[in-house]
């Protein structure tokens, strides 16, 4: 190979200027690379009378020259051969980045010409390399059939057409690129589209079947599909049946089913991954169900419907046409096939929740039993997620000899099973209880019923018998949260006992029961782990919190378990079920009635209802009853606003019963203060006016306002 040099066939500058005008224009008038590339090589062979002319381009690692587009005699121009860079002819000018000729490719050595430009009679050669900006992007080659010395004329326009052929590259590269982004952004945005309208908020509120039949229409829009089918498992597990189906309607109409793992739907399910039948007069995998030849399907896409990875049916779509389903198509469909599976399983875990609720409130109290002595109020609130409810539960038993049996568990598990067997574990209760059996013996025939119980089903429960003439409380506990003590003044304690261990944890368990004493006024507050456990949160700082709000809480069992619940946040129903159990003691026969209350205003209608009982359980008629209670009312709602002001204190009222009379007392253990405001300061005359004697006794330390009625049928 030699440098060209100037040759006779070189032409003037203006003839020189003119050819590289032309071959400017023939690079410009098109903007279809290949279609511009061909008009530029066709002018070069033209302006220099050659016979071919080839861009040879290089890869993108640099070792590869590869014919890209030709102009002139060439054989088997489309199958064009790899040329190494450093090999040949074009791949030495591409290793040495300068200009080359072959003047007589007869005299050159044989592996230097290609067999292509032997076989097209190619005798001489001139080429160029490609560049941008110092980056080598191919070879630019011209040939002719007849021996030939390259001018440098000849040279300038040839270098002139590779740089042109460069930039046009260069530059259809960028457009192309740019085309196809643009392409690939507008399928993304159709792609979003189909994805927006098979995820849209709005189906989750459809019923199952029309969503599913929803999901059908879009999907044979979207995918432009003849037919859509759903199939799911039935409880055997054995078995696929058809539930929904679009231009296959008699699948669903004939009940159609089918052998799990057999069939089309069958190995989609076995396989759990797409399946695809481009034509089914051809297909190795049999198709069981007749109504696809009966309509005429040709082609086929299954998907698998999973969650959570586990099976739940199938989808599949079909044509009336052969056709070749893409892994664009297959996406798309296992989405929607992700979304259908879901909504069945969210509508499969509605039913069992709606099942469970049902059974669960079946079996809770309607309503709680009025007991002398006794003041009760009881909270349930289920779980926020559908799985989780089943297991809470509390009862209260009248028993025959005057106490009251106060029972409340938790079983371990959820669902549908949990809410059975608590069911289950509450009538045995009650049956025990009423049989008058201590809470000890309960717990042991707890423990035997759990184990005549099929699987290994396992509770918790406390169980309490509560003397209202006593105030004394039996408790026994299976390994179930201690029960908070409240008094009326706000102090609180867990009654701590040794617990035996859940029923249904196996081995012969010993249950030792203990007993507490309730003073009067005093609530007993029972409940399940729901109320204090929080994911992320040690259970002491759980019962640190039910302490803290029942020592803020209202006197009122009711006001009581609704704060509580509040200062919680159970209120809104947590990931666990939460039962609570509030007992108060109340004196009924006594004589006597003493209570310590938080001097707070919200107290004073729990102190009218319990003086309230305590009087109608003394005898005395509604008259006496109004009267005592509105006096008392004033008393304490003075001890209340003069004693203290705004911080926490208690006062004291007594009531005692004497032969005819009834005296009440409130004594409070701050200093009084004058009246605020206008129409204030009248306690006292409402007092008098409503009993008999009125005597108010203020020193440092404190006040106790003593009043006296003889009862209307002692008059």
């Amino acid at each position: 190979m030699t440098s060209p040099g100037r040759g006779s066939n070189g032409g003037s500058d203006a003839s020189t200027l003119e050819n590289l005008q032309r071959a400017d224009a023939a690079a410009t008038e098109s903007f279809d690379l290949d279609t511009q590339l061909r008009g530029l090589l066709e002018r070069i062979n033209q302006t220099l009378g050659a016979s071919t002319a080839t861009i040879l381009l290089v890869d993108d690692a640099g070792e590869t020259l590869r014919p890209t587009a030709a102009a002139g005699l060439e054989k088997d121009a489309d199958k064009p051969q790899p040329i190494p860079v450093g090999e040949g002819f074009a791949g030495q000018v591409a290793a040495d980045r300068q200009p080359a000729s072959i003047e007589d490719a007869s005299q050159a050595q044989a592996d230097v010409v290609s067999q292509v430009l032997k076989d097209n009679g190619v005798r001489s050669l001139f080429a160029v390399p490609m560049m941008v900006e110092d980056q080598l992007v191919g070879v630019l080659q011209v040939g002719a059939v007849t021996p030939r010395k390259f001018s440098p004329g000849d040279r300038q326009v040839l270098e002139t057409g590779a740089a042109l052929a460069a930039i046009a590259i260069k530059y259809g590269r960028r457009a192309a690129a740019e085309r196809d982004a643009r392409e690939e952004a507008e399928a993304s945005v159709e792609r979003i589209e189909h994805l927006q309208r098979v995820t849209e908020a709005g189906l989750a509120y459809l019923e199952l079947d029309d969503l599913l039949n929803e999901l059908l229409d879009r999907i044979t829009e979207i995918l432009h599909v003849d037919t859509a089918a759903i199939l799911l498992i039935e409880d055997d597990g054995q078995t696929l049946a058809a539930r929904a189906a679009k231009g296959l309607e008699e699948e669903v109409e004939r009940g159609f089913r089918l052998p799990f793992a057999a069939g089309f739907a069958g190995r989609i399910a076995a396989s759990r991954q797409s399946v695809v039948i481009e034509d089914l007069d051809h297909s190795p995998i049999e198709v069981v169900n007749p109504l696809m030849r009966e309509k005429g399907v040709r082609s086929l896409l299954g998907v698998p419907l999973v969650v959570e990875r586990a099976l739940v049916g199938v989808l599949h779509v079909g044509t009336l046409t052969r056709r070749s389903f893409t892994t664009e198509d297959a996406e798309l469909l296992q989405l929607v096939a992700d979304r259908a599976a879901l909504a069945i399983e969210h509508n499969r875990l509605y039913a069992q929740r709606r099942v469970a609720q049902i059974l669960q409130r079946s079996v809770l109290p309607d309503e709680l039993p009025w007991l002398p002595g006794v003041g009760l109020a009881a909270r349930y609130l289920p779980a926020s997620i559908a799985s989780a409810v089943g297991g809470d539960w509390y009862d209260v038993i009248p028993l025959e000899d005057g106490r009251v049996g106060l029972a409340i568990g938790d079983v371990v598990g959820s669902g549908l099973e949990a809410a059975a067997l608590m069911g289950q574990l509450r009538n045995a209760l009650r049956a025990y209880a009423l049989e008058g059996a201590t809470p000890e013996e309960v717990a042991v025939k707890l423990t035997r019923f759990m184990e005549a119980q099929p699987g290994d089903p396992m509770a918790t429960f406390a169980y309490a018998c509560f003397n209202p003439e006593t105030s004394v409380v039996d408790l026994v506990s299976a390994a179930h949260p201690p029960p908070l003590a409240v008094s009326p003044d706000g102090e609180t304690q867990f009654v701590e006992q040794a617990p035996g261990p859940p029923l249904g944890a196996g081995g012969a368990p010993v249950y030792r029961g203990c007993d507490t004493t309730l003073e009067p006024g005093s609530t007993l507050l029972m409940y399940t782990d729901g109320l204090i456990e929080q994911r992320g949160h040690r259970l002491v700082d759980g019962q640190a919190a039910l302490a803290s709000a029942a020592a803020a809480a209202p006197f009122d069992p009711e006001l009581l378990c609704d704060h509580i619940l509040e200062s919680l946040d159970a209120g809104t129903a947590g990931p666990d079920d939460v039962a609570i159990l509030a007992v108060q003691s109340v004196p009924a026969t006594d004589g006597t009635m003493h209570l310590t209350v938080a001097a707070r205003p919200q107290e004073l209608a729990a102190i009218r209802r319990l003086l309230r009982r305590w009087l109608m359980s003394s005898n005395a008629d509604q008259v006496d009853v109004s009267a005592i209670t509105l006096a008392c009312t004033e008393a304490c709602s003075n001890a209340i606003e003069h004693a203290y002001g705004p911080r926490d204190a208690s006062f004291e009222l007594e009531a005692t019963r004497l032969d005819d009379a009834v005296e009440v007392a409130v004594r409070d253990f701050g200093q009084w203060r004058p009246p605020r405001g206008q129409d204030r300061g009248r306690g006292i005359v409402i007092m008098r006016a409503f009993m008999d004697d009125v005597e108010v006794l203020t020193d440092d330390s404190g006040t106790i306002v003593r009043m006296k009625k003889k009862l209307s049928d002692s008059r």
